[in-house]
């Protein structure tokens, strides 16, 4: 492997962009990043969108060629030259800043390329000769090996041909999702406000069971409301739509309001809620009404499941401690806890855990799914820390705003691939 060049690095990496090795990093170009995390942690928010498509243009096996990206390094925001290709399941990525070092970066990439091929023919070349070698000590033993090899390759077919079918049906899915949740969303809104005016105006008219009644209509279509208009956001996302407009943002403020949001519903149940937000905390850019919706959905879900006279408390600090890479947004309430193995499962659509809500609330299993997935769009993570009896936190993470920033950021299908996360804490 070439090392002569100190403005360069070579990451292997799984076909989501997670680091594997990295195979070159002569200059420490990025002292930061270690095996497990995903590279596009480190591109710049401006550059996200580009980074998704060279990620994209490589699973397709097209290979991807000069890509300017703009990158977080130690001494500021730096413009990368990147390349790379794909040899199976393993994507090969090269970064370098000037032409000297571009140069030996595609002159890597193409000697790991020339070796991977070198490989495969050895592979291929000892293959043959087991099956010449079993063809020479018995005929019979060869054609087994023939037969088998071809229904092998017809059942790569079947899987192939039901894949594109599954990924067909998957689309008709989320599209007949969408519209019948686009339909069914006007109408229970007219009964929610309908039946809100009914108890409002003729409570005092009407006896206790049929208020009673009253009631449980305003609550029914309230909740239905909800799960709708969550079933047309995550159909919005699965389809690859989620656009997110991203702005430098007072993600102080956006917490406080949220908080203050909350607190009436916390009150109902003598729940306190307590902030500690860093005094210097930067912007962050992010679409706000996304993130606001992040944050109603977990501080929401904190009340729900924490029990009366409790304390929850929502926290925001840069994140690593002392770096300022991102910040990091935590909410951590009082409840009975989630387990590790329903935990693996509690960012997936429709999941429901147990133990159920104290006040016995209502929960769709669709908020904290959809809230994933516009945490990552972003460019951040999510994720759960908790034991049975000690309560929950749930933390993510958004980028610092720089300078450089577009003011639209289109996100594409790369994260509606659900490889990346399995409930745990990320690397730090």
């Amino acid at each position: 492997m070439n090392t002569q060049g100190t403005h360069l690095i070579i990451l292997r990496c799984t076909l989501d962009g997670t680091v594997q090795e990295i195979v070159a990093n002569p200059g420490m170009l990025l002292t930061a990043l270690k095996p497990g995390e995903s590279f596009i942690q480190f591109i710049s928010p401006g550059s996200i969108d580009k980074a998704l498509r060279l990620l994209k243009e490589l699973r397709t096996g097209a290979g991807g060629v000069s890509w300017e990206l703009n990158v977080a390094l130690e001494k500021g925001i730096q413009a990368l030259r990147f390349s790379g290709f794909r040899d199976g399941d393993t994507l090969f990525i090269g970064a370098a800043i000037d032409d000297t070092d571009i140069s030996l970066m595609q002159q890597d990439l193409l000697r790991i390329a020339n070796d991977q091929a070198t490989a495969l023919r050895s592979a291929i070349k000892r293959q043959y000769d087991l099956a010449l070698e079993q063809f020479q000590h018995g005929g019979d033993r060869y054609s087994e090996l023939s037969q088998l090899n071809n229904e092998l390759i017809n059942l790569q077919r079947d899987l192939l041909r039901k894949n594109h079918e599954l990924e067909r049906l998957n689309t008709f899915k989320n599209e007949l999702l969408g519209m019948a949740a686009h339909d069914l969303r006007t109408p229970l809104s007219v009964i929610a406000l309908y039946s809100q005016y009914l108890l409002e105006e003729t409570e005092t008219e009407i006896s206790d069971e049929q208020a009673d009644l009253v009631r449980e209509i305003v609550n029914a279509s309230d909740f239905m409301y909800k799960l709708v208009s969550n079933l047309l956001d995550l159909a919005t996302i699965e389809a690859g739509r989620l656009q997110l407009e991203c702005q430098a943002v007072d993600l102080a403020a956006i917490i406080a309001h949220n908080a203050r949001l909350n607190s009436t519903l916390a009150q109902r149940k003598s729940i306190r809620i307590v902030t500690d937000i860093s005094p210097k905390l930067p912007p962050v850019y992010v679409d706000a009404v996304k993130i606001e919706q992040v944050l109603n959905n977990l501080l929401a879900n904190a009340v729900k499941f924490s029990p009366a006279g409790s304390v929850m408390f929502v926290a925001a600090h840069p994140f690593p401690a002392g770096s300022g890479e991102m910040v990091a947004v935590t909410i951590q309430d009082q409840g009975p806890g989630i387990s590790e193995e329903q935990g693996k499962k509690l960012f997936q659509p429709f999941s429901r855990l147990s133990p159920r809500a104290p006040g016995g609330e209502k929960n769709s299993g669709l908020g904290l799914a959809i809230s994933r997935r516009i945490i990552e769009g972003h460019g951040g993570q999510i994720w759960l820390e908790s034991k049975v009896g000690e309560g929950a936190a749930f933390t993510f993470t958004l980028p610092i705003a720089s300078g450089d920033e577009a003011q639209l950021l289109v996100i594409e299908d790369h994260f509606l691939e659900d490889a990346t996360l399995s409930g745990g804490q990320p690397s730090a």
